[in-house]
């Protein structure tokens, strides 16, 4: 892995400055590393260069879908529709849409109506459970789908209907493969939350801060499953201040803070945090 991938999706998140790109793709993810530290103006800058120089193809339609979510984690969700569009005539936009839930937002979600765990995030369940029948009509025998994708479906519905313990079953099938389904361990810590044993909604989130690097160079292909690593700050501080270890709790909220020490100071999910850790004084 190069460097800015590296600092994109590897060990590396906090760099800066970020090294110079020399192509299209590592502009990108120049573009990336920034919007992961919450530096949005540098981003954006690097994103214009894309534009300018790949044309149509996977690096465009990347940079168009990472513009668009930039300007949803902004709030921005009217400016972000036109470059949604844009970015679905080249490749889809099914990535951003997973990314979005996560962080609360389904707006892309209920606008394209999919992907099916997305959609169970966003608490459509019908909707879910119907794309994943559909689904499984095409795989009936996948491994993957059965013991991991459709169990990661099952458990962000049973958590949306306050059954968080169901939602720790379904997912058993999944602990051999999660090291590369960073889903399955985000919504298992979810769940341990919303369960108040806050021990263990520390150790799952632990285990994506601990393991970014394990899967993400095969998938850099998805720009915000950076976001897994991030808020899994924010799960390991909840986690932590739920067991009454004060103490691990602000260390965590401290690293988060430091990623996006240059953030816009009014993202909702930043201003949440700072709230939450200030009730830890």
């Amino acid at each position: 892995m190069d460097e800015l991938a590296n600092a994109a999706f590897g060990d590396d998140p906090g760099r800066w400055p970020l090294p110079e790109a020399t192509t299209p793709l590592q502009t990108w993810q120049r573009a990336v590393a920034a919007g992961g530290q919450g530096r949005y103006a540098s981003g954006f800058a690097d994103l214009d260069a894309v534009g300018r120089t790949s044309g149509a193809g996977s690096v465009a339609s990347l940079a168009l879908s990472t513009r668009a979510s930039f300007l949803r984690q902004l709030g921005r969700h009217v400016d972000a529709r036109p470059w949604d569009g844009r970015a679905l005539a080249l490749a889809g936009s099914d990535a951003d849409a997973r990314a979005d839930a996560l962080s609360g937002n389904c707006l892309t979600v209920r606008r394209l109506g999919r992907p099916a765990l997305a959609v169970a995030m966003c608490g459509d369940a019908a909707q879910a459970e119907r794309l994943a029948a559909e689904t499984s009509k095409l795989f009936p025998n996948g491994t993957i789908w059965n013991a991991v994708q459709l169990p990661e479906i099952r458990a962000a519905i049973a958590l949306n209907r306050d059954q968080p313990a169901k939602s720790v079953e379904l997912l058993v099938s999944a602990a051999p493969y999660e090291r590369s389904y960073l889903e399955a361990v985000h919504l298992r810590g979810l769940a341990y939350v919303r369960m108040n044993k806050g021990a263990e909604a520390a150790a799952e989130f632990r285990k994506i801060v601990d393991h970014k690097g394990a899967n993400w160079a095969s998938v850099w292909r998805y720009p915000y499953w950076g976001q897994f690593y991030s808020l899994s700050y924010l799960g390991m501080a909840r986690g932590s201040a739920l067991a009454g270890d004060t103490a691990k709790a602000k260390k965590a909220f401290q690293d988060f803070f430091e990623l996006w020490k240059d953030a816009d100071p009014d993202l909702p999910i930043l201003q949440q945090a700072k709230t939450e850790y200030a009730k830890l004084r």
